[in-house]
């Protein structure tokens, strides 16, 4: 009896064995065939290629694959998805790209215009705004020597190393692209525009106005030329040698208590350096010989009559 209860044992296991074999067999088979998937890519000439990738294969995984169909070099491809280039990096499952699923290849190509040649401080942004293509478009520095950076909307940032060129690539949808070479030079901190301390003319023309001044007669001062054109120039008017009050417009007219003094303009002429004044050579206005009446209020010197004149203009008699 004990005998035909161990071998019933041993065909029970030998059962199991068999059993747990073929399970696992169909476990991973079932495994294989849920990482496996079928893909398609549709080329810019409406050529389709398909491939058997995986959700966790890289990109540069699948353009590997596409290279041994295609016999285009991977660094010549740009595969777009949703709306979104396919970034070096990343793996399909990153972007959703499931069984089925349809990615478009697009040929990187230059463009026929020339390239865009700059130059940058360090650390310097700079939009690298384009137009026409089609978007979205990709912002690389395929040459990077300076250690810049570049944001997804253009932004470029040169880094820390000058006396260097960066070349930046701009790619649309369509795999055409445009290169810009960008020198970056040093940049001195805190620097700022020399100054230059004014400096007015050798020769000032000072007040003009009629060939013999006068009182009562308006004098224009003329500031002449200085060195430094953005500097900015006051004006004051001054009567022997004193400063005459409220009077800082560049036209002045003489009072007749002014007759045979000397009045003369100084203008002022003020930067980030310091001012500079600059005196004309005075003139001295004559006596105005005609009486001078100020105006008053209009009088009349006649009595106010009503004379009413007819259409045929005779003189109109009132009733008596």
């Amino acid at each position: 009896m004990a005998v035909i209860v161990k071998l019933k044992e041993e065909v029970y296991r030998s059962w199991f064995l068999r059993l747990a074999a073929v399970v696992c067999l169909l476990t991973g088979f079932h495994a294989g065939v849920a990482d496996a998937m079928e893909i398609f890519v549709k080329t810019q000439k409406q050529v389709t290629v398909t491939l058997d990738v995986a959700p966790d294969d890289t990109i540069e995984k699948v353009k590997a694959k596409i290279y041994e169909k295609t016999g285009i070099p991977a660094s010549n491809q740009s595969l777009v998805f949703g709306g979104k280039v396919l970034e070096g990096g990343r793996r399909l499952s990153d972007y959703k790209v499931w069984s089925g699923y349809t990615l478009m290849l697009a040929v990187l190509k230059p463009d026929l215009k020339p390239k865009l040649s700059s130059w940058v401080f360090t650390g310097a942004k700079v939009n690298m705004a384009i137009s026409g293509g089609i978007p979205p478009y990709i912002y690389t520095v395929s040459t990077n020597k300076s250690g810049a950076k570049i944001s997804g909307d253009g932004i470029y940032t040169a880094g820390k190393k000058f006396g260097v060129t960066d070349i930046v690539r701009i790619t649309d949808a369509t795999g055409r692209f445009l290169e810009a070479n960008v020198e970056v030079v040093a940049v001195l901190k805190n620097l700022e525009p020399p100054t230059v301390e004014p400096k007015g003319p050798k020769d000032p023309k000072g007040p003009k106005g009629h060939k013999e001044p006068k009182v009562n007669e308006p004098l224009i001062c003329d500031p002449g030329k200085w060195n430094d054109p953005d500097a900015k120039l006051t004006v004051r008017w001054l009567v022997d040698g004193k400063v005459i009050p409220n009077a800082t417009e560049w036209e002045y007219t003489p009072m007749p208590e002014h007759a045979g003094r000397k009045i003369t303009c100084e203008v002022t002429a003020v930067n980030r350096k310091k001012p500079v004044k600059e005196e004309a050579p005075p003139v001295e206005p004559k006596e105005d010989k005609k009486p001078y009446i100020p105006p008053s209020e209009p009088t009349t010197t006649e009595t106010l009559k009503f004379t009413g004149l007819r259409e045929d203009k005779k003189a109109y008699i009132p009733p008596s």
